[in-house]
């Protein structure tokens, strides 16, 4: 806490000011420091903005000069591009090919619907309320008590022992009693093994299978190895539990549709206690009724999107319980291919719409896009490659839903062909439009008898390109580098002190200390040490395997005005010239990876990177503490001068305030003394 101070009461003295300007002359040496301690920062700043132009130098210009396809690269030219185009890759030589007898283009293997697959068909809606309209579907069952089951192939991808069901839908439950579900596991060699399957993880042994009766998920007693296939065939009913808490209703949406076994509903009555438990009670069964007028008071009807009706609204706290099998359509398709047939299951549930079963298709792996078309009522397929992989046959097959509901006959397909051309005198096929000769990717257009010749050339215009780009990127850093180690020092300008600063402007201030800052890396160390390697490291000959050892042999060299402080010009001839003949040698030229005097651009990188990492060490890089660096070791010992001065500055001030004081407790007496010898002799006391 502050001691009262009082100024000039008994002397009429402006102590205040008196101090403020004996304390003025006290902190020079503080004001000196705090300049020193701002002249520190700013010269640390400009340290860290060169860092981060030698960083992006080295990961931008250098990058790019280190790149093969920057010298290497190649054009190619058609003397009939909208027949041929073609393009190639750096390795290429100077290559021509020569094309013609176009014959035959590769097209894909197309298929359609033998007849339009329903009347009002509308694709936003379930299959199963449109299954009178998709005549022809075979409905198969989730239970085999009333129907057919479901069966899938996992492939092993990698040696595991566990494996996921995946046409188990949300809320079913597999059944273990009547029909129990049947695993049967090939290895890669073709060797079958039938599973045990258990319903408890504590039986779990060798050549047995738990199967999580909800998620599907199978844990095997021994590991299956990569290569495995699991074949597994199971029953599940599906089990959906409504609850309709605070709000009664008279109707409900079956997760699944196309239900065939729902006969009979679970209802009852329940209680919520303060901890969230439920206890039920008034148990009783619905009936199902065949036509919505039939409805009476323990009933209920189910419409063919699975929604249940109730003859009078369920009141709140009543749990609803169905179970059932659902049905399901399968599909299946063999869509030959560059690597082989591949076949593809699927499974459709009855509430799919139409625009689900072609978004899935077109999503799967399967090899062909699907769509419908609404003019025509049919159902289009293309596989997705071309050319023609099934000589003794077709090329797509189709089963189960897709022929059935889909009308597809592989009898109406239009096979691939393969494109069917000569080049340079040799007859050949491809399977694709596009294909890839000795590094060399052509695309034909078109058919046609005449000759047309593309021809691979060095692309010299990219590689002067990015060399042009390169030295202008080099001689805008070389400029600012050395702009700075000769920028002037104008020491009329020193760092604002405290008060100077509270007495200024904003705008005053900024321009003050642009001026003040000027030369703050004036004839720097570590600036002239990068700008003087990086000149030494372009005067210095390479060995390489080509034909150039400097970079004045393809016109680069350093301009003749000595001030420009080594930047580069460029002969442009020359340079055009070298890319032509050899750019091989150039590449080499920047590339070289020989120890003794490698490339210019290795050379440049070593000394961006060991100037980098120097400027570092000494000015830090804006992370970690001010102790992992020079800079920032010297800037916490200022501050701890300033510390201790600003502690010496205030007991001094202190001081002369307790001298002030004393002086004017002094003068008090004085007067009072005074007053009282004036009043004795009847005279005026002093003012």
């Amino acid at each position: 806490m502050n001691a009262i101070r009082f100024s000039g009461i008994a002397s009429g003295l402006d102590t205040e000011a008196i101090i403020q300007n004996l304390m003025r002359v006290e902190r020079m040496p503080l004001d000196r420091i705090k300049q020193d301690k701002q002249v520190l920062q700013w010269k640390m700043d400009s340290y860290r903005a060169v860092n981060t132009q030698l960083s992006t130098f080295r990961s931008d210009s250098l990058l790019t000069m280190r790149m093969e396809s920057t010298f290497l690269s190649k054009t190619v030219t058609s003397s009939d591009s909208s027949k041929v185009t073609a393009t190639a890759l750096a390795s290429v030589g100077n290559i021509s090919y020569v094309l013609d007898k176009v014959s035959q283009l590769a097209t894909s293997a197309t298929n359609s619907s033998s007849e339009p697959i329903g009347t009002g068909i509308d694709l936003t809606k379930s299959l199963y309320s449109q299954r009178d309209a998709l005549e022809g579907i075979t409905w198969k069952s989730t239970s085999c008590g009333n129907g057919d089951g479901v069966s899938e192939t996992i492939e092993v991808t990698s040696a595991t022992s566990t494996a996921q069901l995946k046409k188990l839908t949300s809320g079913g439950e597999i059944q273990f009693e009547g029909q129990e579900p049947t695993i049967v596991v090939t290895d890669k060699n073709g060797t079958e093994t039938e599973y045990e399957v258990v319903t408890d993880l504590d039986e779990l042994e060798e050549g047995a299978v738990y199967i999580n009766p909800t998620t599907g998920e199978m844990t095997f007693g021994d590991e299956l190895s990569e290569g495995s296939t699991i074949d597994a065939s199971y029953d599940y009913m599906q089990n959906d539990t409504f609850r309709t808490d605070g709000t009664p209703t008279d109707t409900l949406q079956l997760r699944q549709q196309g239900e065939d076994s729902l006969e009979t509903l679970t209802v009852r009555d329940y209680t919520v206690s303060e901890d969230g438990e439920r206890t039920y009670s008034n148990e009783r069964e619905f009936k199902r009724v065949d036509d919505i007028n039939d409805l009476e008071e323990g009933k209920f009807f189910v419409d063919d999107d699975g929604k249940i009706t109730f003859y009078e609204e369920l009141p709140e706290n009543t749990e609803v319980n169905a179970q059932y099998s659902y049905q399901y359509a399968e599909a299946n398709m063999t869509i030959h291919q560059e690597g082989g047939p591949v076949e593809t299951t699927f499974k459709f549930d009855a509430g799919t719409s139409l625009e689900d079963v072609i978004n899935e298709v077109n999503k799967s792996d399967s090899g062909v896009s699907m769509f419908f078309d609404e003019a025509t009522g049919k159902i289009s397929v293309t596989r997705t490659e071309t050319g023609s992989f099934n000589e003794d046959g077709r090329e797509m097959e189709f089963g189960g839903f897709f022929s059935e509901a889909f009308k597809l006959d592989s009898l109406n397909e239009k096979g691939g062909t393969n494109a069917e051309f000569t080049i340079n005198g040799l007859e050949t096929t491809r399977t694709s439009n596009e294909f890839t000769i000795e590094g060399m990717d052509i695309s034909l257009k078109s058919t046609f008898s005449d000759p047309v010749t593309i021809q691979a050339s060095n692309n010299t215009e990219d590689a002067f390109d990015a060399i042009v780009q390169f030295v202008n990127e080099y001689n805008a850093l070389i400029a600012g580098l050395n702009g700075q180690l000769q920028e002037g020092v104008n020491r009329d300008y020193k760092p604002l002190t405290d008060e100077q600063r509270a007495e200024m402007t904003q705008e005053e201030i900024e321009k003050w200390e642009e001026e003040a800052r000027s030369g703050i890396l004036r004839n720097d160390q570590y600036l002239s040490s990068v700008v003087e390697g990086m000149r030494t490291d372009f005067y210095n000959a390479v060995n390489s395997d080509g034909a150039f050892s400097q970079l004045a042999q393809i016109g680069i060299t350093t301009t003749a005005n000595y001030l420009d402080g080594g930047k580069l010009e460029i002969n442009e001839e020359k340079l055009r010239e070298a890319l032509k003949d050899d750019p091989e040698s150039v590449y080499e030229l920047f590339t070289s990876d020989d120890e003794a005097a490698p490339g210019i651009e290795k050379k440049l990188n070593d000394t961006v990177s060991a100037t980098m990492e120097l400027l570092t060490r000494h000015a830090g890089s804006g992370l970690g503490s001010n102790n992992d660096f020079t800079m920032g070791r010297n800037l916490d010992a200022i501050d701890k001068q300033i510390s201790d001065w600003e502690r010496r500055l205030q007991v001094t001030e202190d001081r002369h305030w307790a001298q002030f004081t004393g002086f004017e407790v002094a003068m008090q007496q004085q007067n009072d003394q005074l007053n009282y010898l004036l009043a004795q002799f009847g005279m005026a006391p002093q003012q």
